[in-house]
């Protein structure tokens, strides 16, 4: 039986949390807290030293220095966005868009990718080094910078000044939004999913590959916030097979983008793949021993689960949380966009996710700037700026997002 997510099965199948590990299950008991917390959403991300982060609101003519007045601050909507504490994260809406046949009238002949482009390729260029010169990396790992957008809504919460009450004119200075705190919701809506596979990937043309993989994390004793990442695919007697190992996938540099006058925002982050060279015998067998004991099971939250005290591995690592991605990726010679359903659970908190994500590898600039040789920042920018405008075709102008 193939597995089905959460959000494709009927209704009357159950849907079971995984069964948490003993161990994680006394941690979190004394871990609760039921004043606050994160969401699922803003999981802890392991960012390089001196990581650069940038954020840029875009109108139609590019990049501004003040927000419009007929842009304002809403709460996300409370039925497709959890939140803890009892305060909703908002977002930028533009009030004076107009029609869309008018927007596209007047937008004609602009190229807001163009400023956007000019602004964030220094970040990238230094996003790139900071990856290659291996700082916070260690000297026990192989490095894979990759440039990549993603596509969903930029968000702030917890500033002060950020009350529902401050927001009853939807107004809040400039100052304020910058200083807030902010985080990307890649949870896109089915139709921005169906117009991206119907509509913008009929037009570039690039072959197609599905794939079901499944991600086990596992966190060691001695580092409980640094995590093993192994993927996995499932063998004929559904157990797993381990295909890669990896370590944290550290984040270079962000770049978010506010897109004012479109329903959907970007980012660009620059992210390295960190493959461990230096696992000694005994650390590869416990792993082993923890992927081969997993059981696939399509009705708990994200796909797998251990039997009774077969989550750890005595001591060294232990279960942390687990995904279940069905992937479509769809190739071409400069990128590679990767539309996904992703089923994740986390067994130190109990709680799971069901996402609807796409993932844009912008692959030719990747290559460029990874390698040895010097580079020209005007050649990067020439690619960025043509990357871009390919974003603002077929991955901005799409239906509503739906929050």
């Amino acid at each position: 039986m193939s597995y089905v997510p959460p959000h494709k099965r009927p209704s009357n199948e159950p849907v079971r949390p995984s069964p948490v590990p003993e161990s994680v299950s006394r941690k979190f008991t004394r871990n609760l807290n039921l004043d606050g917390g994160r969401n699922d959403q803003d999981r802890k991300v392991i960012v390089a030293r001196d990581w650069i982060s940038k954020w840029l609101f875009v109108g139609s003519d590019g990049t501004e220095d003040e927000i419009s007045p007929s842009v304002k601050l809403v709460p996300v909507s409370s039925d497709s966005y959890e939140w803890r504490a009892g305060r909703k994260p908002l977002m930028l809406v533009n009030n004076d868009a107009g029609d869309k046949d008018e927007k596209i009238g007047a937008t004609e002949g602009r190229t807001p990718w163009l400023s956007v482009a000019e602004k964030a390729v220094g970040d990238i260029f230094m996003a790139f080094e900071l990856a290659k010169n291996g700082k916070g990396h260690g000297s026990l790992v192989e490095v894979k910078p990759r440039l990549v957008a993603r596509f969903g809504k930029v968000l702030l919460h917890g500033h002060p000044s950020l009350s529902l009450e401050s927001l009853k004119d939807g107004l809040v200075a400039e100052s304020t939004l910058r200083e807030s705190k902010k985080s990307f919701y890649t949870n896109v809506s089915s139709s921005y999913m169906e117009n991206i596979r119907d509509t913008a990937l009929l037009k570039l043309g690039c072959s197609i590959k599905e794939s079901d993989v499944y991600f086990v994390f596992l966190s060691a004793e001695t580092r409980p916030y640094s995590f093993i990442s192994c993927k996995c695919t499932v063998k004929e007697d559904r157990r797993l097979t381990l295909r890669r190992v990896e370590v944290d996938a550290l984040r270079n540099g962000v770049v978010d983008v506010s897109c004012l006058d479109q329903n959907i925002d970007l980012r660009l982050m620059v992210y390295s793949k960190r493959i461990p060279t230096a696992l000694t015998e005994n650390e590869i067998s416990d792993i082993r021993k923890l992927v081969d004991s997993a059981v696939v099971d399509p009705n708990v939250k994200g796909g797998l689960r251990w039997p009774l005290g077969e989550a750890s591995s005595g001591g060294r690592y232990s279960v942390s949380h687990v995904w279940h991605l069905t992937n479509t990726v769809y190739r071409s010679s400069t990128f590679r966009l990767k539309v996904r359903e992703a089923d994740r659970f986390d067994f130190r908190v109990g709680t799971g996710e069901a996402a609807r994500e796409v993932i844009l590898v912008l692959k030719g600039i990747s290559q460029k700037l990874e390698g040895d040789d010097e580079v020209e920042r005007s050649s990067v920018s020439d690619m960025l700026k043509d990357a871009l405008k390919m974003i603002w075709d077929h991955f901005l102008s799409a239906d509503p997002y739906l929050m």
